[in-house]
């Protein structure tokens, strides 16, 4: 039996029932913040928002959503155990290996639970910024959660760049992150990737040329990938 592929799946299936509520709630895959001109729409590592409607009921469920985090653990330790029973019966069962796999199964829980922790303190940050309007506070949120990493790691560099481009604020300091992350780049595809960071900076804040320009660069960097060329395109189109 490969409990980690069942630990996946009680996590997958937890955050795709997290989605379905949400989503239920505007009768769409898109649903409102209060201000009703964003909306959030659940991805696997957080999430991202778009038009919709219907803010109250939303936000009631976002926080939800969130206290219902706090006991994935323990309904991941049942299930395993239930599982690990069912599949080991009683009368054939070794009470020594069965206790190993008991320990195995508290590790496993702790990994699983550390992973979907990073995804509710994602979400937490995304409640703050967009339904609060606490940009401030957002921003302080995810950089604690990167911790002291992005004092000297040109991944956070590019990570903490990547989150503020997607989401729109503090430009100018994504801006310097993208940039370092580009100097410090250590392949084609990694500076790549920092400069479609810095093409999405300059488009946000309406530099066009300038974006259109940078993302050329990384397709020209990376021509492996299409997905620069796509986006090149999506740009010109005002996408």
């Amino acid at each position: 039996m490969d409990i980690g592929w069942q630990a996946r799946r009680i996590v997958k299936r937890a955050y795709a029932d997290k989605h379905d509520q949400l989503a239920d709630a505007a009768g769409h895959d898109e649903v409102a913040t209060p201000d009703g001109n964003l909306a959030a729409r659940a991805t696997g590592d957080s999430l991202v928002l778009a038009a919709g409607r219907r803010h109250r009921h939303v936000h009631d469920l976002a926080l939800e959503q969130l206290e219902a985090g706090e006991r994935v653990r323990h309904d991941l330790v049942l299930e395993f155990f239930t599982v690990v029973h069912h599949a080991v019966p009683a009368p054939v069962r070794c009470e020594a290996a069965l206790a190993e796999t008991h320990l195995l199964v508290e590790a496993l829980a702790d990994r699983t639970d550390r992973q979907a922790r990073l995804v509710r303190d994602g979400f937490s940050i995304d409640l703050k910024l967009f339904f609060e309007h606490d940009t401030t506070t957002a921003i302080h949120m995810e950089k604690r959660k990167i911790g002291n990493a992005l004092t000297y790691s040109a991944k956070q560099w590019y990570k903490f760049a990547e989150w503020c481009a997607r989401r729109g604020v503090n430009l100018d300091e994504a801006e310097a992150y993208a940039t370092r992350a580009l100097e410090e780049a250590g392949g084609y595809q990694a500076r790549a990737e920092s400069m479609a960071i810095l093409a999405e900076i300059y488009y946000g804040r309406g530099e066009k040329d300038r974006a259109l320009e940078t993302m050329q660069k990384a397709s020209d960097e990376d021509p492996f990938s299409g997905r620069y060329h796509r986006r090149w395109k999506a740009m010109k189109a005002g996408l």
